[in-house]
């Protein structure tokens, strides 16, 4: 179960970033993480670091969206199983 969550989420996260690419209205998927990167650190994904700052945010977004969606699969799972427990009690 953990790695089938795992994965999911990991694939959700690619897909996430691809349609952020793709999408003009969801480039704050793309700028969040690298913004809050950038206020903590000299690190500019958008000037001065080219193609290695670019990878890089991109997989800071990968990053940011895979947990984002392995916690969001992860609570749907203990939600459905306490439903599935509180049902079998009855």
């Amino acid at each position: 179960m953990k790695l089938a969550r795992a994965i999911a989420s990991g694939v959700a996260g690619i897909v996430l970033v691809v349609a952020a690419i793709r999408f003009s209205f969801l480039n704050w998927i793309l700028d969040g993480p690298g913004w809050l990167v950038g206020r903590f650190t000299s690190v500019n994904f958008h000037e001065g670091e080219g193609a290695f700052g670019l990878f890089l945010g991109m997989f800071l977004a990968w990053l940011t969206c895979t947990a984002a969606a392995w916690l969001v699969i992860y609570v749907l799972q203990k939600m459905a199983t306490r439903k599935i427990k509180e049902g079998a009690r009855t």
